[in-house]
């Protein structure tokens, strides 16, 4: 699995940095060493102007959630009240500016206690995965959020990953050293 996700989020990072405007062909040079010619560059962002467009299209109006039936309730503008609390709209641009310029975009929602029942957090698809069975299923198992950090060790910093794993009814947390093969459990304790 570490490989896998390894390999896909170099493949979404290196679509994201095109997006943004690190082309190939501004590292390329002449096949001459003459220093007289001009090597002139150019770089048309369209797949740049093709997000924004669709992202501005897409999201360019609040999202607002409703409820169907014919009785209306106050629960609905309570929750609509906390999206705008959560900064929801946001959030919600960065998670289409990726999805429509790599395909994958993730927008974490972590409970918490006190006036807003919730957050809402963006997290980049490089940094994040939804884990499905391999069975005919294909069932979602967990979602994985990686989070690169460095640590002392001796004299020298030493790059670690923290994978934290949430199931349905469960968080886990496990560092990993990159040098190393097998992850070091530290459980924490479930969410409730």
């Amino acid at each position: 699995m570490e490989n896998a996700f390894i390999d896909n989020a170099n493949k979404v990072h290196a679509n994201y940095e095109i997006y943004k405007g690190a082309h190939k062909v501004l590292a390329k040079e002449r096949p001459y060493g003459d220093d007289s010619h001009i090597n002139n560059k150019v770089v048309d962002q369209y797949l740049w102007e093709m997000v924004n467009f669709k992202c501005g299209y897409i999201y360019g109006n609040p999202l607002e959630f409703a409820e169907k039936g014919t009785e209306k309730t106050d629960e609905m503008k309570a929750f609509n009240n906390y999206l705008v609390e959560s900064d929801f709209r946001g959030k919600m641009d960065s998670v289409a500016e990726w999805v429509y310029a790599t395909g994958v975009g993730y927008l974490f929602v972590e409970p918490q206690k006190g006036e807003v029942p919730f957050k809402t957090i963006f997290l980049s698809s490089d940094r994040a995965a939804k884990v499905y069975s391999s069975y005919l299923d294909g069932e979602p198992l967990f979602d994985l959020i990686v989070t690169p950090i460095k640590k002392q060790v001796d004299s020298d910093f030493v790059d670690y990953y923290i994978l934290s794993i949430y199931t349905a009814d469960r968080y886990y947390e496990f560092e990993y050293n990159i040098g190393l093969s097998q992850a070091n459990p530290q459980p924490t304790a479930g969410i409730e």
